[in-house]
């Protein structure tokens, strides 16, 4: 039988306007009804993956059922956040540590052998600066991650960012811009400290 998450992509490819808008990277409005109600299943079944024991069967086919993920096996603790999960898309030996949020209003690709300490936030989300228009409408840009990737702990990856391969990326760090290859980088806003 088809999983949720299956289930939730394949309506989600035929639905709304909105829905449509949001996924193509556009402005959408976040109270459609589509869109509320998906974003709702993907919270209760985070709910349902933190309240799990450590290394349950249920709590691994939560996470399989929520981000498609049943192949690579990720290693996800709880708490974990996200708003949608069909728009991730994780690698193998992937790891995220406690408290972890990705806000994946637009696609997350995470290679292979990424690691994210305690409280990383990856936010695709992004709201108009003008305040009217932000009352209803939201965006979302993606964010790609390379493999062999490691982001310490409270660093927060902002919408549109590009992560290369076999980075590390300071505890704390806001990364703003894209990440280049084989680089260390922290700060706020992170920059480049050294090259690997």
């Amino acid at each position: 039988p088809q999983s949720r998450h299956r289930r939730r992509r394949r309506r989600a490819l035929r639905e709304s306007a909105e829905a449509q808008r949001m996924r193509g990277g556009e402005s959408y409005n976040a109270h459609d009804p589509l869109i509320w109600g998906m974003l709702r299943a993907a919270h209760d079944m985070c709910d349902e993956h933190n309240i799990q024991p450590l290394g349950s069967r249920p709590r691994k086919d939560v996470i399989a059922d929520l981000l498609g993920a049943a192949a690579s096996a990720p290693i996800i603790e709880a708490p974990f956040y996200c708003d949608f999960g069909y728009h991730i898309t994780v690698g193998r030996n992937f790891y995220a540590n406690y408290g972890c949020v990705l806000l994946d209003e637009a696609e997350i690709t995470i290679g292979d052998n990424v690691f994210l300490a305690p409280q990383v936030q990856l936010y695709t989300a992004g709201h108009p600066i003008d305040a009217v228009e932000r009352r209803e409408v939201e965006f979302g840009k993606e964010i790609t991650i390379g493999d062999d990737v490691w982001i310490g702990g409270g660093a927060k990856v902002l919408p549109g960012v590009t992560i290369g391969s076999r980075v590390v990326i300071g505890a704390g760090a806001v990364v703003t811009k894209d990440v280049p290859d084989d680089v260390v980088v922290a700060g706020c806003p992170a920059k480049i400290l050294r090259r690997l």
